[in-house]
């Protein structure tokens, strides 16, 4: 039995060998570091306007590199008041 990956009915309506060139550029252009806290491992290209949304796919201007923690948590739900909290004052920290 396979898990899917959330996302993944995302990823497949995009054009693999445009993806990857579109991806490769975003962590080429961000200097292969997170976006959010700098790390320079497990990154991922996220689409800052998603694609339902009317975000481009691959236009360098709507993806920036994000470490897998930090994509995560851009796309989990509405954050309670204490996590939101806690966010706001590692934002204000760094």
């Amino acid at each position: 039995m396979s898990r899917k990956r959330p996302g993944s009915r995302h990823f497949a309506a995009l054009d693999k060998a445009t993806w990857a060139r579109a991806r490769l550029a975003c962590l080429q252009r961000d200097g292969y570091r997170c976006r959010r806290c700098g790390k320079a491992s497990a990154l991922e290209a996220h689409h800052v306007t998603p694609l339902e949304k009317g975000g481009a796919a691959y236009d360098l201007a709507n993806l920036e590199a994000l470490c897998r923690g930090c994509h995560i948590e851009e796309h989990r739900p509405a954050l309670s008041p204490e996590r939101a909290a806690w966010r706001k004052l590692l934002e204000e920290t760094t």
